[in-house]
């Protein structure tokens, strides 16, 4: 063995395996099952029976949840854009849901429906427009 190679070996420290995967921080800030609308018939009967509130790129659909928490869920279509906006758009909407996690109405589901436009809005604008369509939505207007 060279030099070389046992100084690569030990600048590398050996992974740990012991504790639980789930302590670490960078998968604790993710988007946990238990906070996603995912079925499908969840998906349709948020938009048969839950109220729709327009907004400039997107609009919300809010229903009743049956857990104590707030559940998300995302529709993007393609006219929206490309593969690439698309994902940066639902990151960016899973984003802002997970850190105003508080700010969302409890036992409710929220469903962001996006339109065109909405992939080119900054993030600060998207968010802005999400809570002011959640107050739209939460004083009956």
């Amino acid at each position: 063995m060279t030099a070389r190679a046992s100084w690569d070996q030990a600048a590398v420290p050996p992974l740990e395996r012991s504790g639980s995967m789930k302590s670490s921080p960078s998968l604790t800030a993710g988007f946990p099952k238990v906070l996603r609308v995912s079925r499908r018939s969840d998906f349709v009967s948020l938009r048969r029976t839950g109220k729709k509130v327009p907004g400039a790129g997107l609009f919300l659909v809010i229903g009743l949840g049956d857990e104590g928490r707030p559940k998300l869920g995302i529709v993007v279509p393609r006219r929206v854009g490309s593969a690439v906006e698309r994902n940066r758009l639902k990151r960016r909407i899973r984003e802002i849901f997970r850190l105003n996690l508080t700010r969302f109405p409890a036992s409710r589901n929220v469903l962001v429906v996006c339109r065109e436009g909405a992939a080119a809005m900054p993030y600060g604008d998207l968010e802005a427009e999400i809570f002011r369509l959640l107050g739209k939505a939460g004083s009956g207007s």
